[in-house]
C-alpha cells in the first residue's frame, strides 16, 4: 500500500507567480473607460448609501421583532415591514456571530448552560505526521514505533463555541432579561429581503 502522506505531498498545490502588470494603450476606448469609471463611482456611492439604509431598516426590524415576540409570547418568524408605499421582508435566522471560549463562559454565566454549544474537532499535529507519516499511514495508533510521549501529542483538539441552535425561537424562556439585551449579547443574524415599492 502506498504511503498516503507521501502521495499527498507529491502533488502539492501550485502557487500563482506574480507578474509585472502590462499596460496596453487603447485610445479608441477612452470614452467607454471614463464612463465605466464614473458608473463604478456611482455604484460605490449607492452601495454605501444602501448599506446605511439597510442598517436603519434592519435595526427597526429588530425592534419590531422584539415587540411581536413580547406581545405574543411566541417566536414571530419572518414578517413584512410596510410603509406608505414600500415594503421589505424581515427574516430572523437561527445563525449567530462566532464566539470564543471567554464569550461562551460569559453567556453561560449570564443565561445558563442551554445558551451555548461546544463542538470539539480533533486534528493531527502536522510535525508529528511528518515525523511518523509512513507508520501512521499503515498503522495509525497501535504502532510500537511511535514514542509513548508522542502518541499523546499526536492528536490535538480544536474547540469551537456557538450559540445553541433554536435559541432565536426560545428567547421568551429568558424572560428575566430584556429581549433587546439578549439579542445584543447573542447577535443572531437578521436579513432583509425583496424591498419593493408598491
Amino acid at each position: 500500500m502506498a504511503n498516503l502522506f507521501k502521495a499527498a505531498k507529491a502533488n502539492p498545490e501550485k502557487k500563482a507567480t506574480s507578474k509585472e502588470k502590462v499596460v496596453v494603450q487603447v485610445d479608441y476606448l477612452s470614452q467607454e473607460i471614463e464612463r465605466l469609471a464614473k458608473i463604478q463611482e456611482e455604484i460605490d456611492a449607492l452601495n454605501a448609501e444602501a448599506k446605511l439604509l439597510h442598517d436603519q431598516v434592519k435595526e427597526a426590524g429588530v425592534n419590531e421583532f422584539i415587540n411581536l415576540f413580547e406581545s405574543s409570547s411566541k417566536y414571530p418568524g419572518s414578517f413584512n415591514i410596510e410603509s406608505e408605499n414600500a415594503s421589505v421582508m424581515f427574516i430572523p435566522s437561527d445563525r449567530y456571530t462566532k464566539i470564543d471560549e471567554e464569550r461562551s463562559n460569559e453567556l453561560i454565566e449570564k443565561y445558563g448552560e442551554g445558551m451555548v454549544e461546544e463542538s470539539t474537532t480533533y486534528i493531527m499535529d502536522s510535525a508529528l505526521v511528518e515525523k511518523y507519516g509512513e507508520v501512521i499511514s499503515d498503522l495509525i495508533m497501535n504502532s510500537n514505533e511511535i514514542e509513548e510521549d508522542d502518541k499523546e501529542k499526536l492528536i490535538s483538539a480544536k474547540v469551537d463555541y456557538s450559540i445553541a441552535k433554536g435559541t432565536i425561537s426560545s428567547l421568551n424562556e429568558y424572560n428575566l432579561y430584556d429581549m433587546k439585551e439578549i439579542i445584543s449579547d447573542i447577535k443572531p443574524v437578521f436579513m432583509l429581503k425583496n424591498p419593493k415599492i408598491s
